[in-house]
């Protein structure tokens, strides 16, 4: 019979081995949290620009799992202009939206690209109505 100190000491060099063999293997965790891009979804208001003229912009992004729903509205000479959101697409801190209006019984369209950049969504946009096309930018915080 081997001497049981032996055994113990053997035993131990064994499973000192083990362990260290696993934690050399073991893949460390990435931090989700410092990866992760922050979310566009919540409220927002702000204002829109083109070259002669401006005004003010609001948008509410809004997620529920995978699914993502926007309102948006914004003034033209001072008054109200609402809007029906036609297209919405958010990849990480980047939204795409495309808004259908009205002004005095004149349809347009407008399609939005901007960025999240800590509370600011800024961007630009390309306007479309029969009469003419109309492009700028928009800018819009956190509120």
């Amino acid at each position: 019979m081997q001497n049981p100190l032996r055994l113990a000491a053997f035993v131990l060099v064994l499973f000192s081995s083990a362990l260290l063999h696993a934690d050399v293997q073991r893949p460390v965790a990435a931090n989700p949290s410092s990866s992760a891009a922050p979310s566009v979804a919540g409220d927002f208001s702000g204002t829109w620009r083109n070259d002669t003229e401006g005004g003010k912009l609001r948008l509410s992004l809004k997620q529920t799992g995978a699914t993502w729903a926007a309102e948006a509205s914004f003034t033209y000479q001072e008054t109200e202009i609402p809007t029906k959101v036609t297209s919405l697409k958010v990849n990480g801190a980047k939204i795409e939206i495309v808004l259908a209006w009205s002004i005095e019984e004149s349809p347009g369209q407008s399609r939005m690209i901007g960025e999240l950049a800590g509370a600011k969504i800024e961007g630009t946009y390309q306007s479309e109505m029969p009469e003419a096309t109309s492009s700028g930018t928009w800018t819009v915080t956190r509120t």
